[in-house]
């Protein structure tokens, strides 16, 4: 009787307990489509699984792949089936036999299967290198699997070529970025856009170039098998029907929505679409476990939280939730808010945090490094003229060290170090590094030692965000921190500029050699205020012979400041069309606290003047 589920729902008292409200949604849940009540569907996995081509294909038009006709496993073996007693099977389900290995077999025997497929002139185009480039990824392949992406993007010649790299995208694309995708002109536009698109993801995410693309095909590959809807039956049958929009009273406010949004995937699918493995989960213990989940990402500023609960059947999947369901002592485990009694007031609080928190999980992701624990490294960058970008990095030594005597002996310590530079306003990377950097620590070794490295990255001219990342090579501690519009200037003797200042200190051990000079370097970062700080930086084009005005201010970065805390002019006649400056600052006079430094040079004759700031943390 159409609606009776829902009437039931409202009318039942028993719905604001949790067994209650499952009974309702089973009941709505598991109504299927007239379309899916296939009788005969049975006939025709049998004849499927003794090679016939003809049945293969009806079920592959039933249930076209990602969408299943059984069991993924028993599918597979009925594909192998067909595939090894027919002589000329569909394409489709040739298609489906390669994917189906890849998500379930293997990807080598996927690679085989695609190769006998292409060979008999079956595929070809933007779908035979859109999955060429799955079975690449699959075998860890990802230059190649990128290259046939990018490949077959290029190739796109209808609707269905551009549905494909839609469904890609789709998972995470924000909504101008959707629009912007539909109404590209060609398939060079296409091809330029998702270049961009998965690039500002890996600069987003501080990641090397290629890695998103990659990590998608394989959070694809890891949903399809743990976050399939109807994981164990046929979405040949039927597949989960939205729930009466009578339901969606008071007595359901801790639900986002009563019915799945995604035909695939149901919302833990999602999620790890956009986020990938969560850090932690909430182990809940007995029938807790089998309906309900908990997940935890290590997302900044602090961590987001949500909730699933299974729907009527676990045949259905999972939904989000506002409010996570379960053992709230282990829930405790993920948000200290569940560790204390739940009260009205305290359920409506939650309420509207998990909301948030699941508001931004659907509308946000990323593809970050995550850490156990923070490294505590204290990193640097600056932009160096005509092109290149100066890392500094200081990491003590106790972080690197585990909790098993290292101390006591000598060891080596090894740092992986990944630079990432560009322009998040185009999406664009434009350098990356990543190195292992290693140092023998000595026994005995300070707890308040540091381990530090400085080099250079080539970059262009422009101004750059660069992201640096650090960590042990156990992946246990890191480190990572994104500098905005790092300048690179352009030295061309045309008019005047200054390079990034250098701020080192005395006894540091560490300086930089750039054009023959030596720049001293302070990898701690912080200046004691009974040591001066070793200033250098570079001047371009001055006039030879011509009088130029400096002036240093040490501006205080608290409150409102309407005049520096100190300011130290001079003037000098220039030597040279391009100079090295060197000279100390002295920080007696200051405060504990942390200074912005701003150095202005000015050509007494023009007027022209250039500008450059640095921050100085000043300690004890």
């Amino acid at each position: 009787m159409p609606g009776t589920p829902a009437v039931l729902c409202r009318m039942l008292p028993q719905l604001r307990r949790r067994r209650g409200m499952l009974l309702c949604l089973l009941l709505a849940a598991t109504r299927l489509p007239a379309q899916g009540r296939i009788p005969q569907l049975d006939s025709l996995l049998a004849l499927a699984r003794q090679g016939d081509a003809g049945s293969a294909a009806r079920l592959e038009h039933l249930a076209p792949y990602p969408k299943i006709w059984t069991d993924p496993n028993r599918e597979l073996k009925i594909l192998r089936a067909v595939d090894g007693h027919a002589a000329n099977v569909p394409v489709d389900v040739a298609l489906t036999r390669v994917r189906m290995e890849v998500e379930r077999g293997s990807a080598d025997s996927a690679a085989l299967a695609l190769d006998r497929l292409v060979a008999r002139g079956g595929v070809s185009g933007a779908l035979a290198l859109h999955i060429k480039a799955e079975v690449a990824f699959a075998r860890g392949e990802n230059d190649a699997g990128e290259a046939a992406y990018f490949d077959g993007a290029s190739q796109v010649a209808d609707s269905a070529d551009i549905e494909m790299y839609t469904a890609d995208i789709s998972w995470i694309e924000t909504p101008d970025e959707s629009d912007e995708w539909k109404v590209l002109p060609n398939e060079s536009a296409r091809v330029t856009w998702l270049r961009r698109f998965w690039s500002g993801r890996d600069l987003e995410d501080a990641r090397m170039p290629g890695s998103r693309l990659a990590e998608q095909f394989r959070r694809w590959r890891v949903s399809l098998g743990n976050y399939r809807w109807d994981r164990d039956g046929s979405t040949a049958r039927g597949v989960p029907q939205p729930i009466d929009s009578a339901m969606t009273h008071a007595d359901f406010t801790v639900v986002n929505h009563l019915f799945a949004t995604n035909a695939i995937l149901d919302d833990r699918g999602r999620l790890y679409m956009r986020h990938g493995e969560p850090e932690r989960k909430a182990n809940l213990p007995g029938i807790e476990a089998i309906d309900a989940e908990v997940w935890a990402w290590a997302t900044q500023p602090k961590a987001t939280i949500v909730g699933f609960t299974g729907v009527g059947s676990l045949r259905f999947g999972m939904l989000a939730r506002n409010l996570p369901e379960g053992d709230a002592m282990t829930i405790c485990n993920l948000d200290a808010w569940f560790c204390v009694p739940m009260t009205r007031a305290r359920k409506r609080i939650l309420v509207e945090k998990y909301t948030a928190m699941r508001e931004t999980a659907e509308s946000t992701d990323g593809n970050p490094e995550s850490y156990h624990s923070s490294v505590d490294g204290i990193i640097q960058a600056y932009g160096i003229p005509n092109g290149g970008t100066l890392i500094v990095v200081a990491i003590p030594v106790a972080k690197l060290l585990d909790h098993r005597g290292e101390r006591d002996t000598a060891s080596t310590t090894a740092v992986r170090i990944r630079v990432v530079v560009g322009d998040s306003a185009s999406d664009r990377i434009v350098a990356a590094f990543d190195t292992v950097r290693s140092w023998n620590t000595p026994s005995g070794v300070s707890k308040s030692a540091f381990v530090t490295a400085h080099f250079t990255v080539p970059v262009p001219v422009g101004e750059w965000d660069v992201s640096v990342v650090l960590g042990d090579t156990a992946h246990r501690a890191g480190s990572g921190v994104r500098f905005p519009r790092v300048p690179v200037p352009a030295f061309t003797g045309k008019s005047l500029a200054l390079s990034d200042p250098i701020i080192g200190r005395a006894g540091s051990g560490l300086s930089w050699q750039h054009n023959g000079e030596s720049f001293p370097l302070n990898p701690t970062n912080a200046w004691r205020r009974d040591e001066p700080a070793l200033l250098s930086y570079e001047v371009d084009g001055q006039v030879t012979g011509r009088s130029y005005e400096t002036r240093y201010e040490l501006w205080k970065t608290t409150g409102k400041p309407k005049a520096p805390t100190s300011v130290i002019t001079s003037k000098s006649v220039a030597r040279a069309m391009r100079e090295t400056v060197h000279r100390e600052l002295s920080l007696k006079e200051l405060a504990e606290g942390t200074y912005r430094l701003v150095i202005r040079v000015k050509d007494v004759v023009s007027g022209q003047e250039s500008a450059r700031e640095r921050m100085v943390p000043v300690r004890k």
